[in-house]
């Protein structure tokens, strides 16, 4: 796969993964900065109360 198509192969993958929790607002955004908010979504799914704080 040439990088350029890999890269949008990654950043619609993220895309994707971010509207599954509902969040759309990826305009602007780098990729690095949606991994963060995707961790943030999987980190609040797994203990949506915070619990284990």
């Amino acid at each position: 796969m040439q990088p350029a198509i890999k890269q949008d192969y990654y950043r619609s993958h993220l895309e994707n993964q971010l509207a599954k929790h509902g969040y759309t607002d990826v305009e602007g955004k780098t990729d690095k900065e949606l991994v963060k908010i995707l961790n943030y979504y999987k980190v609040k799914v797994v203990s949506p109360h915070s619990s284990w704080f």
